[in-house]
């Protein structure tokens, strides 16, 4: 008797948008086989994707009307990642050299269809992890353009409805407050400076600075609430070196975590204008000029920071959790401080290449997407300075040793990722949140990760864990140099 082995049939259906979606994104099978291997842990074979991709009836089509590769990858860039609109695709390839013709490329039903499958799936996955509860229609867009998905504005949002109705009917309770009028001339000129301060309890601190005409992010900071004031100060003196220019006045509350970053920008400022007054470049107090940050922290507080600050409330009341407990503050900093950085990062892209709609009742707020409006912006000019070298380096020296990513010791993230492992969790890549802890994000992990802190550290075993200790004394020098 001869036995035939007959290798059984791997269903793909589960995976068919995906596998059609990383298709039509021109990657191979062979890669398409690994990414589906990697995500749910199905092994296939090259043979079998190129086989179900014909049965499917998927097929590449000459879908431009040129074999210009960089060409290709300039409109990548220029539409996945800076969400430009086709015409203004057409006019920036055209600014920079390309002469090819270009044509846009319509879809059919099938492909409709396939596009509503993807993004249905997706945004029931992001909204159950609660990234994307407080996002307008533009927002919304953005993100998926983002995630390399591709689906008009319309049928995105309609899709958003079924799926989130308590969310749309929240957000149209948000737009009805009132805002002053306020008005920037131009890029560079105010730079708006403040920290979110709701997860400060739980020992973390986000800062950030937003350009207060174009309302684009110049840096964001994730991590811990004792080394927020070196963070700041360094975060700001990175950002002038990688853009060669300051602007003219930064605003922000009078805290004393912003004193070291008000020394630093009067000192550079006055580089070229050695008479001007601190008053003249730098605006501290309730000034109407922060209500830009202010009202980008009530954004991404909505969209994204209110279930972290809900789930860490109930930790502190149910006795998980204690500021003043350093297991407590390892295991939550190990397992929440990678995703809050990761989601925090993703979150600034977006809105950086969103479009801020026109407003009928308020016509001097600037249209137009962040990113655009700050680089390239139209009926105004740039109210950059050019950084003093010389300046910069004296400030940049004594800040450059600063660890400003570190949230623990070398040692204590390293045991304590070893153990995040061995549970079966990865914080730099984490899995999907389950729905049975949509509101409590990964908490069995941090009780788990939290438990094993207690035990090591009773145990007196070796490595010793702690938290990271504040910098002292590497300042004194932008003090002197600041109030020179």
């Amino acid at each position: 008797m001869v036995l035939i082995m007959v290798r059984p049939t791997i269903d793909l259906e589960p995976y068919k948008a995906e596998i059609i979606n990383l298709f039509y994104q021109d990657q191979s099978t062979s890669d398409i086989a690994s990414t589906i291997k990697a995500k749910y842990h199905v092994r296939v074979r090259e043979r079998t994707i190129k086989s179900r991709l014909s049965g499917w009836g998927i097929s590449k089509r000459d879908r431009t009307a040129t074999t210009n590769s960089s060409l290709h990858d300039r409109i990548k860039v220029l539409f996945f990642e800076r969400c430009l609109s086709d015409a203004e695709i057409l006019r920036t390839v055209r600014d920079e050299g390309y002469t090819q013709g270009l044509v846009r490329r319509t879809d059919d039903s099938s492909e409709r269809q396939l596009q509503e499958d993807i993004a249905t799936k997706h945004l029931l996955e992001a909204y159950n992890e609660g990234t994307i509860q407080g996002y307008g229609r533009e927002f919304l867009f953005a993100h998926m353009r983002g995630e390399r998905l591709i689906i008009p504005r319309r049928r995105l949002h309609n899709i958003y409805r079924t799926i989130a109705p308590e969310a749309i009917q929240q957000r149209k309770n948000d737009m009805q407050r009132s805002r002053g009028s306020y008005m920037v001339p131009g890029p560079d000129h105010i730079w708006s400076v403040g920290g979110y301060m709701k997860l400060e309890p739980y020992g973390i601190q986000i800062y950030a600075a937003i350009d207060a005409y174009s309302r684009y992010i110049i840096w964001v900071y994730v991590g811990i609430d004792t080394r927020t004031s070196v963070s700041i100060v360094r975060q700001y003196l990175d950002a002038v070196h990688e853009r060669k220019i300051i602007c003219n006045k930064i605003c922000s509350d009078h805290g004393s975590e912003t004193s070291l970053l008000a020394k630093a920008h009067c000192y550079l400022r006055r580089a070229y204008e050695p008479g001007i007054e601190a008053t003249e470049c730098y605006i501290f107090g309730s000034s109407t000029a922060n209500q830009r940050i202010e009202a980008w922290w009530a954004q991404l507080s909505k969209s994204l920071l209110f279930r972290y600050h809900n789930y860490f409330k109930v930790l502190i009341e149910v006795g998980d959790f204690s500021k003043d407990m350093i297991p407590d503050q390892i295991a939550l900093y190990a397992v929440y401080m990678p995703i809050l950085r990761t989601q925090v990062s993703s979150y600034v892209h977006t809105w950086n290449q969103h479009t801020i709609r026109k407003q009928r009742e308020r016509p001097y707020v600037i249209s137009g997407r962040p990113f655009m409006n700050y680089y390239h912006p139209e009926h105004t000019i740039n109210h950059d300075l050019l950084v003093h070298e010389e300046f910069l380096q004296r400030l940049r020296n004594p800040v450059r040793g600063w660890d400003m990513a570190e949230y623990l010791p070398a040692e204590t993230l390293e045991w304590c990722q070893g153990i995040l492992l061995g549970l079966g969790f990865d914080p730099e890549k984490p899995p999907p949140v389950r729905p049975d802890e949509a509101e409590a994000p990964f908490r069995t992990i941090y009780l788990g990760l939290r438990e094993r802190v207690i035990a090591h550290m009773l145990s007196g075993a070796k490595p010793g864990l702690a938290l990271s200790e504040a910098p002292t004394g590497a300042f004194d020098w932008i003090e002197q140099q600041g109030s020179a």
